[in-house]
């Protein structure tokens, strides 16, 4: 199919659409690392909690990640134009 003079003009990738389009690009090791102190902070203090106080930061690091994690996919959906809230929760 060709371009003819009426189609719109190509619009460049922006970054949410280049994300979309690398689904290995999304993995993220550093979080995989703030998430394996989360987990062995909550079993550290499950198994001693005499020893260790404060031992549910954890549970904070994993609602900090899960709301950033969040933040960044609606709004990369956003930018691209393809929120739905439907499949958000579906």
């Amino acid at each position: 199919m060709t371009s003819s003079a009426t189609d719109p003009p190509a619009r460049s990738l922006g970054l949410a659409d280049k994300a979309a389009l690398q689904p290995s690009a999304a993995h993220r090791p550093d979080i995989d690392g703030l998430r394996g102190i989360a987990v062995l902070s909550v079993l550290a203090v499950h198994s001693f909690p005499e020893l260790l106080k404060g031992g549910f930061i954890g549970v904070d690091i994993f609602f900090v990640l899960s709301g950033y994690l969040i933040t960044g996919i609606l709004l990369g959906s956003l930018e691209a134009d393809r929120f739905s809230l439907i499949d958000f929760y579906g």
